[in-house]
């Protein structure tokens, strides 16, 4: 069996595309290229058609060494039945690839230097083993194993267009994904062909012949359409365009031309590139000009977008109806579920904090250009900022946000942090959402406010009672004061007047003795007589003649 070239031949074929395959896999994974991984599938795939190749050859050889015609029929069928089932596990690559080039983040491609030599010695051992399948399936009159070297051609064209994309990544220019994506297309062509080939085979129970699918797809078109209007429509398309191509070239030039102009519109900025290389910091609104692609483009970028990030033990909180933020609280038999990340305060006490922050990039260009995504860049750094600040402020201070300046002291950490990596932003607003003890001692920490509460309570009624007694007491205090003073001043009055009439009296006196004589008299008289009876007569009567009559009162 071995001595038949046609079997040695796949043999060997099997063997280059199982280098391939470990070749390209290898170089996938130095480089990141999703286009080299992509091709390695290709490969992948082209080792299973040459097995399965092989063993139509064997199945072939051993019938027509036996010339038994149920085993023939037995083993094109078995033949078919393994096309269709290779051929379903080959559609799935393509799926495969197309998946893992949208879902992987974009990733700079590195080693191109490995990758690019790599690629150069798998296209030179592709070529020769396409040229060897078809110099053999010609030689052994074996169209399966000729059909496999023109496949094995294409596989060269993949090669090629990997070949291209490392090289357009070293210049500035990737086109890697689009590469994968049209391997991945290229296996999928295959994939149907060789289910086709086998279905056919399959239905009908003949020999396994690798069908083309695109002489079905034409023999299907010209069966359902006019060919021969379509045909004359691309010929006259055709000719026209021949006869005016140098107007036509000219034309598609000028186009491409002109897709260089880009409109940086209001509230963008743009940064433009020449081979992937930046040639400007910001491009200001309005229109630009640029190399057209791929050797050219300009980023935009907009301005003034305010971002926020929140920071600190969690990042969802909840809240009341009304916004009110709660307090978190776990039992004890949960507290081992706790999994939120506590900061550590300057008194070595664990707090649950959570910030958010709203800053905007002062220079988005410059941003832009230095960092692939500095919005994850200035959440670390204020992450860090978080941390360092909370080292330096009691727990007290925080928990009741009785500290205005630690919110100033974050920015003024995350400022300092993102100057040292030329990373400038303005702050709009820092905002504590949440500062909390541990969940665990809630419950604990709240009676201890509820006591310190009812202390301030006390300790306020008994200032607010200090305070209203102590005015009214100061009144009483003054009112006694002036009461006396009021008294001593009347008596002093009193004892001036008294002094003051006595002096009067004396200067009388001194004046006209005789009248105050008679004055005193009739005052000594008036005091002494006071509540008596007077008889005044006069010395003329005769006191035998008087008669007094006193009537009853």
């Amino acid at each position: 069996m071995i001595s038949d070239r046609r079997i040695r031949t796949s043999l060997v074929a099997i063997g280059a595309d199982c280098l391939l395959t470990a070749m390209k896999a290898f170089l996938a994974i130095i480089t990141g290229s999703q286009a080299l991984l992509a091709d390695a599938y290709h490969s992948l795939s082209d080792f299973i058609v040459s097995i399965l190749l092989l063993l139509g050859i064997v199945i072939r050889h051993y019938a027509e060494k036996h010339q038994d015609e149920t085993k023939t029929l037995r083993a094109r069928r078995l033949e078919s039945l393994l096309a269709v089932v290779v051929a379903a596990s080959i559609l799935y690559v393509p799926v495969e690839i197309i998946s893992n080039t949208y879902d992987q983040q974009e990733t700079a491609i590195r080693n191109l230097g490995w990758g690019i030599s790599g690629t150069l010695v798998i296209i030179a051992l592709v070529f020769f083993m396409a040229k060897l399948k078809t110099h053999v399936g010609k030689e052994t009159d074996s169209p399966a194993l000729e059909a496999d070297g023109y496949h094995s051609m294409v596989d060269v064209f993949s090669s090629v267009a990997v070949l291209f994309s490392l090289v357009g990544l070293m210049v500035g220019i990737n086109i890697d994904e689009f590469v994968a994506l049209l391997i991945a297309a290229m296996i999928g062509y295959s994939g149907v062909e060789l289910l086709l080939s086998g279905l056919k085979s399959l239905t009908k129970g003949t020999e396994f012949d690798q069908l083309s699918l695109g002489d079905i797809l034409r023999t299907l078109f010209f069966r359902t359409t006019n060919s021969k209007a379509i045909f004359n429509t691309v010929e006259n398309t055709t000719r026209i365009i021949l006869k005016h191509r140098y107007n036509v070239l000219g034309l598609v030039l000028i186009a491409y031309g002109l897709s260089g102009f880009t409109s940086v519109p209001l509230g963008h900025t743009g940064i433009q590139y020449h081979f992937n290389k930046a040639q400007s910091d910001a491009l200001s609104p309005g229109l630009h000009y640029h190399w057209p692609a791929p050797f050219g483009r300009i980023s935009l970028i907009e301005t003034g977008t305010v971002e926020a990030i929140t920071l600190g033990s969690r990042i969802e909180i909840s809240t009341t109806e009304d916004g009110a933020t709660l307090w978190r609280e776990l039992k004890e038999s949960r507290v081992l579920s706790d999994d939120v990340e506590y900061l550590v305060t300057a008194n070595e006490n664990l707090i649950d904090l959570t910030l958010t922050l709203q800053y905007r990039l002062s220079n988005a260009a410059t941003s832009y250009q230095q960092f692939d995504q500095s919005q994850k860049v200035i959440a670390r750094f204020a992450e860090a900022a978080l941390w360092k600040t909370v080292a330096q402020f009691r727990y007290d201070d925080i928990i009741s946000q009785r500290s205005i300046s630690f919110s100033a002291a974050v920015e003024k950490q995350l400022l300092k942090s993102l100057a040292t990596v030329h990373l400038p932003i303005d702050i709009i607003h820092t905002n504590i959402v949440a500062a909390q003890p541990p969940a665990m001692v809630v419950g604990a920490y709240r009676d201890v406010l509820t006591a310190d509460q009812e202390q301030n309570q006390r300790v306020n009624r008994a200032e607010a009672e200090q305070l209203n007694d102590l005015p009214l007491a100061r009144a009483k205090a003054h009112q006694e004061i002036t009461e006396a003073y009021s008294s001593a001043l009347e008596i002093e009055l009193r004892a001036l007047g008294e002094v003051e009439r006595i002096s009067s009296l004396a200067s009388i006196y001194q004046q006209y003795p005789d009248a105050f004589e008679f004055n005193q008299h009739i005052t000594t008289l008036e005091n002494v007589l006071k509540d008596k009876s007077l008889i005044i007569t006069d010395p003329k009567v005769n006191p035998r003649e008087l008669q007094v009559w006193q009537t009853q009162p």
